[in-house]
This record gives structure tokens, sequence and C-alpha cells, in this order.
């Protein structure tokens, strides 16, 4: 049967249109069919839809860049992607991922301030609906050491999750959470760290006993004690450091213990963090230091000093050489 030319060109770019369409729906498909763990990503402000397209590529949620700003084209709302932080999955077609991307996020900002003991940030974060209370302290070490080798050993995720101001949405899943945390700490502590070699837990350890011991405005007064705690150990004294005494009483999480002050008793408790009982380091470090209490015990302050304490109504630092002059402090400011 003879076909006229206009029938054939019909015919043509039908079948045209058809592999357009095939390959802008394959182009546009979920990378896989797997539901897989949501991952975080980031849209920088005033990211233009192409620098935006190439990072998803590269992150493995989109298959093609060129997709996507077409499509975005197409839809028209290339110019109104919005910056912020969002969980993806690659489980999601482009044309979702781009949907989410021009909704825009929904985060939220916490603040994990130095010193916050893990019980203390999933309190934070349980606080304000991102996790659920529980969820960081109960998140197992093993589940982070193929990609942060360095935690291999260690009992727990105290004395990583580096202290700063972090952006979440509203009920992320804690393990991702729990990433950006540890990516913080391998960017802004562990390069300085990995130069002590198999020593370098100790001073994260070192660094969490001064953070509780000195506030964060004192860089020198933290130098200080890092150099008492050093000069102790090397002399085989005790630390005798309250602040461990209290993270033993309140198992981990100081700020969810009730009568937290301590009393003569707790000094008593039968515990590897109690300094006053147990010579040496505790097992772990007793919260999160942030970088310049690292720094303090990384580089502390070589002095005769064996005896500090801190003033409460000023929080003054008075160090002392001999038990004598200490016990002179004592009676002075804390009596």
């Amino acid at each position: 049967m003879n076909q006229t030319p206009s029938t054939f060109y019909f015919f043509l770019s039908t079948i045209f249109v058809a592999l357009i369409v095939s390959f802008a729906a394959y182009t546009l498909s979920p990378l896989t069919r797997s539901i897989g763990e949501a991952r975080e990503f980031e849209v920088e402000k005033g990211a233009e839809l192409w620098t935006v397209a190439g990072a998803l590529e590269r992150a493995q949620f989109i298959r093609s860049a060129k997709g996507f700003v077409v499509y975005g084209w197409i839809s028209g709302g290339a110019h109104i992607i919005k910056p912020g932080f969002y969980l993806l999955r690659a489980s999601d077609s482009a044309i979702m991922i781009f949907e989410q991307l021009t909704k825009g996020s929904t985060e939220i900002a916490v603040r994990i301030l130095e010193g916050d003991t893990v019980g203390d940030i999933d309190w934070r974060l349980a606080k304000a609906d991102i996790t659920p209370s529980g969820a960081i302290v109960q998140e197992p070490i093993k589940n982070f050491v193929t990609e942060y080798p360095w935690l291999a050993g260690k009992k727990n995720l105290e004395g990583f999750l580096f202290p700063d101001t972090y952006y979440f949405t509203l009920k992320s899943e804690p393990r991702t959470v729990v990433r950006k945390m540890l990516d913080n700490f391998a960017r802004k502590a562990w390069p300085q760290l990995s130069a002590k070699g198999s020593a370098w837990y100790n001073y994260v350890t070192i660094a969490s006993l001064v953070e509780k011991e000195i506030p964060h405005d004192k860089p020198g007064d933290q130098a200080v004690v890092a150099g008492i705690i050093a000069h102790r150990l090397a002399l085989g004294m005790g630390l005798q450091i309250d602040a461990t005494v209290l993270y033993a009483k309140c198992n981990g999480a100081p700020r969810n213990c009730i009568d937290a002050p301590l009393r003569r008793e707790d000094f008593a408790i039968d515990s590897l963090y109690n300094t006053y009982q147990h010579a040496g380091l505790p097992p772990t470090p007793i919260g999160n230091p942030g970088a310049q209490a690292i720094a303090s015990a990384l580089t502390p302050t070589k002095t005769e000093y064996l005896y500090y304490l801190s003033r409460p109504k000023t929080s003054e630092t008075i160090f002392s050489m001999t038990f004598d002059e200490h016990d002179t402090a004592r009676a002075k400011y804390l009596r």
C-alpha cells in the first residue's frame, strides 16, 4: 500500500516523539528501585540550576544533570530552587527531587555546645524534633567504622560529635545526623589529632576534661589545666576531677540527672569514670570538646602547678603548686 509523504512524516514524527518521551522518562526515573537510607544534600544560597544538577548527579541522586536541567526549564521552575538542607533518596525520581528543591526545606538550627555529652546532644535533638529521644545515644558506633576508621575499637561516640551549629530537617535519620557531626570532627579535629599517632584518643579525653572544668572563653586557663592534667599523669597522681564524678553519677547525661550537684557520697561511686577512685584517664571522653579545648590538650602550657579551682562568683581559675596552697585557696573561695 502506498503512503503519502504526509503520512510517512507523521509516522516518523510519532516515532521520534516516542523515543524522546522514552528517553526523558528513563533520564528522570529513579536510580534504584530499592528504598535506601535518605542522605543529606545542601543547596547553597545563589546556586544555579546547572550547579545543583551537577552536584545531584555526582552524589548519585539523579541519572542525568542535563535531563534535570531540561525538566527544570520546561516545568518553569528553573529559578525557584530554594537553598537549604534536604534529605533525598536515589529511589526518588528526578521529578520528585526537583519538586522537593522548589518547595524548600524545613531546616532547624541546633547549637551543640562545647562539652555537651552524647546524652546532652540526644536531648537537644529530641527537643527540636530532629530525632527521637534516645536515638543518638543508642546509635551503635560500629555503624560508622567503615567510613571513619579511627572509630575502630572505641566504646561509644563520646568525644566525636563535634560542637557547632548544625542545620537539620525535622525527623531526620539519626545516622545522617551523626554522620554530619563526624564529618565535622574529621575536618576540624582529626588532622591535628592524627599527628599524635596511637596516643591521639588520650588527647580527645584530656580535651573533654578541660572543656568541662574551664569555661570555653578562657583558652589560656584551658591550656594551663591541660598542662596540669599531663603533669599529674606523668607523676602517677590521681586526677581527682569533679566532672568525671558527675559523668559517672549521671550515666553520661548530666543535663537530665536528678540532683546533679555533687554530694560527699558521690565521690565514692565505684566507676572507672571516677578519677577520685581510679588512677589515670577515664575509659572514654566525658563530653564532646571543641577546637579550643582540643588545641589546649595538644599544646598544653607547662607549669609547676598541680592544683586548680574555679571561683564560683567570678569563674576565675586559681592555680596552686602545693596541696597546702590549694587547701588555703579552697578555704578562701569555696567556703
